[in-house]
């Protein structure tokens, strides 16, 4: 038991590397955002706790750790995720079934606690008019910049100017009336900058910089409930060496008696000069009122925290606009009752007599200031599944998100999520995404597109929790269909229920036991998809398939062939025409290049799906730019339905998704690409959302009136077209080196500088073949999928791309 046990309970933020620190005690959990370039994820951990420093690399009794560091909270809330017996398939499934009509008894406790889900919100912050349900409106902050014992206060680089905090503060508050549609104001009054001659910058701890603050606050006349403030912040200079103030960053406990809020000064982001001090402070307030991190549903099996990175509390606080999800602004009450559907299979009941069974919804995009909840209007649909402890509260959530440069508006959001009631700011509100298209390990497609509809399955944290049938969710199955989409701006879904029996297996085209000694099946087939059932793999045995398509009829044009894994049998693509995705756990694909006969040539039926452009300037590696306009042959920029990337962007100081969202300008106006520091040439690519027969791209240099010089570093860029490239896990932005494969076109000189701004526009040829890049000794590709399986099984569907209507392939499993 490694890092799962520790990431459960540490909630840590970054605008681009984390490193794990954390500090929980009486005033609840603390979370950090340490901006730390040098350090990897699976390194040891820091753990700070009064009086204590621990570092981890592996717990081996977890029971002595709680209850010396964590106490009764850990106990309680994370190890009974951990401490649990097997879950097999045979076990899951045979669990008691839903009886029609009738709520099991944790569907009657989520009611019975829902009807308590306001009655922790009594202090000020709130607001409640005449019957309606308490409203979060204010918040005031007592803000301290400090000095440590060991600094001198007559540094002028010491000194915090209280016209920037200010400015910081301001574009909080402004960013927090916007995303609440005009509810919640948030004020702060900032003090004398103070010297703590006591405390040492490199040996203080979280606490006493804390309790300082306090009696200093105290001192001034202010009383902890007395009404003065709400909460309190403390600005420090980032401390030398290391220690608990010797990071750029902040920390913030959660949902707190006592909201505290650390933050480093001067939070500069180097390259550009940027402040983003602003974007660290909504973040770690967001921890206050409430949110840990949010993360993506499918890393969760891989025992490490991967966050879904589209709102601010889950990776995507780099975006402009990433709001806290439709459920945190309803618990608010930002969003009203009457603008949430709540559905259950058995429709209106005593216990929900609101909840719907089935229909028919238009869900408006909740991240819109101008677009706020009007009567009549739908933000959000909740299906609630389960109720414990006395305090908590699971669900499934559905969400149109329309921010984040519209990544998040191509779909459906699915969120399985938890209220833990009470406290300050009502509860702790965690959720987790759905990742819908599970063959992939971005969580870019992580949506239900128009025209498909997706089955929400038991989500794994329950079943990893070990609960029964009923607790888990089985008896709520979600079937969530997208009619249409008028995208950014709203999303039309019907929702209904199917029966617990959908959850039962069905006939598979061939079973496997497998073993340690191994065992392969061999076949040839001209239909697909085919569906393997792996018995006996266990929670961590390794799947290794290899596939080589051959098209009989037109063996020189190439396809893809794709495997996906599933943990039960995958109903939704076997029997609902689903795309294969859904519901997958891993997946991988084969291109016909990877199969051709070394010396051949590949074929392409449609033109190429990259574009990709480098800085090939000797001493110059960096590349910025703002825009990519790929058109096909009808003249349409398809650009925008692709994906934009960049190789190495470590900084976070530009976005690869602006490079097609059709916004063209000079910085700060509108957004650019950022790809360089690592010493090799820099390069930008798109992959498009088919082949295109491409005609012509015109590309738009970055610029930035202030720094004209980065420009000129743009003299010399090379553009290339290519048929395939592996992506592998990255999300928005790729490090390291890839394989651009199947050149189809003679490359294409062009540039840039501060004289020469404007767009360049270049025809293109492409070629109809590339040369096979297989050497007669490659062996044969494999595919491999060696993530834990949940319940000791794997399905395996192997489907190939048809070709003129006919596709044959070879296909060997080996276990």
């Amino acid at each position: 038991m490694k890092f799962q046990l520790l990431y459960n309970i540490l909630h840590l933020c970054s605008l681009q590397k984390f490193v794990t620190s954390a500090l929980h005690n009486n005033d609840g959990i603390i979370a950090k955002l340490n901006k730390n370039k040098g350090r990897n994820l699976k390194s040891n951990v820091n753990i700070y706790v009064p009086n204590l420093a621990l570092n981890i690399s592996y717990i081996e009794s977890k029971e002595k750790i709680q209850q010396r560091v964590f106490g009764s909270w850990y106990a309680e809330n994370v190890l009974e995720t951990l401490n649990q017996t097997e879950v097999t398939a045979e076990n899951f499934q045979n669990q008691d079934s839903n009886y029609p009509g009738q709520l099991t008894e944790g569907r009657k406790e989520f009611f019975t606690l829902y009807a308590t889900k306001d009655d922790s919100k009594v202090k000020q912050i709130w607001s409640q008019d005449g019957g309606s349900r308490p409203t979060f409106t204010s918040f005031h902050h007592l803000v301290l910049p400090v000095w440590f014992g060991d600094e001198d206060p007559n540094d002028p680089e010491s000194q915090m100017v209280a016209s920037r905090i200010k400015l910081v503060l301001d574009q909080n508050k402004e960013y927090y009336r916007k995303m609440s549609f005009d509810s919640v104001d948030l004020t702060y009054e900032i003090l004398e900058q103070k010297q703590f001659p006591s405390l040492n910058s490199r040996t203080a701890t979280l606490d006493d910089s804390k309790e300082k603050m306090r009696e200093h606050t105290r001192s001034l006349g202010y009383e902890k409930g007395d009404g003065s403030y709400d909460g309190l912040m403390l600005l420090y200079n980032i401390a030398k060496g290391k220690g608990d103030h010797s990071f750029s960053g902040g920390l913030a406990n959660v949902n707190a008696d006592d909201p505290f809020l650390w933050m480093s000064y001067a939070l500069y982001d180097w390259e550009t000069g940027a402040n983003i001090d602003f974007g660290v402070t909504r973040h770690e307030f967001g921890h206050n009122v409430g949110h840990p991190h949010h993360r993506a549903m499918r890393y969760e099996r891989l025992g490490v925290t991967m966050y879904d990175g589209f709102d601010m509390m889950s990776g995507g606080n780099f975006y402009d606009i990433s709001h806290f999800h439709v459920a945190s602004k309803w618990f608010f009450n930002w969003i009203p009752d009457s603008s949430i559907v709540m559905m259950q299979p058995e429709g209106s009941t005593e216990w929900c007599p609101k909840c719907k069974s089935s229909g028919t919804f238009n869900i408006k995009t909740f991240d819109k200031y101008e677009s706020p909840p009007q009567n009549g209007d739908i933000f959000g649909i909740h299906i609630p599944i389960h109720g414990e402890r006395g305090n908590t509260i699971w669900s499934y959530w559905l969400q149109y998100r329309s921010g984040v440069h519209g990544r998040a508006a191509i779909g459906l959001s699915v969120h399985f999520s938890r209220f833990i009631l009470g406290s300050t700011f009502g509860g702790m509100y965690d959720q987790l995404n759905y990742d819908v298209h599970g063959d992939t390990e971005t969580t870019f497609d992580s949506f239900v597109l128009p025209g498909t509809c997706y089955i929400i399955e038991p989500a794994l944290m329950l079943i990893k929790r070990g609960l029964s049938a009923e607790q888990s969710g089985e008896q709520v199955i979600p079937r969530v269909c997208v009619e249409s989409l008028n995208k950014g701006n709203d999303i039309t879904v019907s929702v209904s229920f199917l029966d617990s029996s959908y959850l039962k297996p069905g006939n598979a085209h061939h079973s496997v036991q497998c073993n340690t000694s191994g065992k392969k099946v061999k076949e040839t087939f001209t239909k697909s998809p085919l569906l393997y059932h792996l018995k006996g793999t266990g929670v961590d045995g390794t799947v290794s398939v290899s596939l080589c398509p051959k098209n009989n009829v037109s063996p020189n044009f190439g396809y893809n062939a794709n495997a996906y894994f599933y943990d039960r049998y995958p109903h939704a693509p076997m029997e609902q025409k689903a795309p294969f995705a859904h519901g997958a756990f891993d997946g991988k694909a084969i291109g016909f290049w990877e199969c051709c006969k070394p010396g051949s040539d590949v074929y392409v039926n449609n033109g190429a799906t990259i574009v990709k452009i480098t800085n090939i300037n000797e001493g110059k590696h960096r590349i910025y730019l703002n825009e990519i306009e790929i058109y096909d042959e009808n003249g349409v920029n398809v650009a925008p339905n692709g994906r934009c990337y960049s190789k190495f962007s470590d900084y976070d100081l530009g976005d690869p998704n602006c490079l097609n969202d059709g916004i063209v300008g000079n910085y700060p106006e509108a957004c650019s690409s950022y790809s360089g520091a690592d010493g090799t040439p820099q390069f930008d690519f798109c992959v498009l959302e088919k082949e295109t027969k491409i005609s012509r791209v015109k590309v738009y240099p970055f610029y930035d009136p202030e720094k004209s010089f980065l420009t000129d570093k743009l003299d010399n860029l090379q553009i290339d077209f290519y048929s395939f490239v592996d992506l592998g896990k990255k999300n928005y932005r790729w490090k390291g080196d890839l394989d651009f494969i199947g050149q189809l076109a003679e490359p294409i000189q062009t540039g840039f500088s501060s004289s020469m701004l404007d767009p360049r526009s270049h025809n293109v040829v492409l070629d109809s073949s590339y040369p096979c890049p297989r050497k007669s000794s490659d062996p044969p590709p494999s595919l491999y999928s060696s993530l834990s399986s949940l319940f000791g099984e794997t399905w395996l569907i192997v489907n190939v791309q048809e070709v003129d209507g006919f596709a044959a392939i070879e296909t060997e499993v080996d276990i």
